[in-house]
């Protein structure tokens, strides 16, 4: 994943069979927040990820 220009994080690659598929994101998809809370890095991505686990 990578940062994408403006805001949110654009996802640079979705592996078969793997979450990003599984719930159907696509190459270049741009996730902005996850449950209401901006995402801008990747880090920041991974610890929201990491915290509904």
């Amino acid at each position: 994943m990578e940062k994408s220009s403006n805001q949110g994080v654009r996802v640079s690659e979705v592996l078969e069979n793997g979450a990003a598929q599984t719930h159907q994101l696509l190459q270049n998809d741009v996730i902005l927040s996850i449950d209401g809370t901006d995402v801008n890095t990747a880090k920041e991505l991974k610890d929201q990820i990491t915290s509904h686990n």
